[in-house]
């Protein structure tokens, strides 16, 4: 999971939005980080101005600068 996400932010967001879907699996156990290892993940990848919100089992990672009801 933590090499799936690399590869992706990597990229960096621009203006795109990231969901993942099944947010109660990101507790650090089977392969799957936790929330506060993700936040980490994506400073480490100077992502770190972007909004990470969970809501209905999905986590959002949207770029402050998009001005939308889940970031900025």
């Amino acid at each position: 999971m933590v090499e799936e996400l690399e590869i992706i932010l990597k990229a960096g967001l621009g203006k795109n939005v990231i969901l993942i879907d099944d947010a109660r699996c990101f507790n650090g156990t089977s392969d799957y980080p936790s929330i506060t290892e993700l936040k980490l993940l994506l400073k480490k990848f100077n992502i770190g101005d972007s909004q990470l919100n969970i809501k209905n089992d999905m986590i959002r990672i949207v770029p402050r600068s998009t001005g939308n009801k889940y970031g900025g």
